[in-house]
């Protein structure tokens, strides 16, 4: 079983008795270790060990040990940052070693075509707020039952919708309240 990447021309992953090695394409193993799981991201590979995940480079480095009990790739919000858990809080971490936001929020959803924008639920609290990932800050605190992103015919401009108490709120993208 041999799992090739579109984002990494150099390596492959090999299943043999059930784990996984990196090998090059001239079929040298590039490192000793065998994995639970392996899978490429767009900058990085994603890998289990003994049931937790971690992130590499494509050179084999470390940059996440395998502390977290989840990384959603299918949550890949910009080409190098990647939805985490662990102990059953959400987090953000980037394929370069960096934590973008701590594993601290019960839920996470991912918001905006740019990927700039995340709706986050603090553990404990049925409220949502929304963070702005290229600025790292909250734009709209934790208040509402329900946010949705939604943008013009023209996609140019893009919004919040909110709901707080029944009433619905209309945001602009830099949090500033239009109706």
């Amino acid at each position: 079983d041999i799992t090739y990447s579109p984002s990494c021309d150099n390596l492959c992953f090999v299943k043999t008795d059930g784990k996984y090695a990196i090998y090059n394409t001239e079929w040298q193993k590039v490192t000793d270790k065998y994995y639970d799981k392996l899978s490429f991201l767009n900058d990085g590979i994603v890998f289990s060990d003994n049931g937790k995940f971690g992130v590499m480079d494509f050179d084999c480095n470390i940059k996440h040990e395998a502390i977290y009990d989840k990384i959603l790739q299918f949550l890949h919000i910009n080409k190098d940052m990647v939805v985490c858990v662990r102990n059953g809080l959400y987090g953000i971490i980037r394929t370069n070693g960096d934590t973008v936001i701590n594993c601290i929020f019960d839920k996470l959803s991912l918001f905006s075509n740019s990927g700039r924008f995340i709706c986050a639920k603090k553990p404990k609290c049925n409220y949502w707020g929304v963070i702005d990932l290229y600025n790292m800050k909250l734009l709209l605190d934790y208040e509402f039952e329900k946010v949705e992103f939604c943008c013009s015919n023209s996609k140019e401009q893009e919004y919040f919708l909110t709901q707080k108490d029944n009433i619905t709120i209309l945001y602009d993208i830099t949090g500033k309240r239009i109706c």
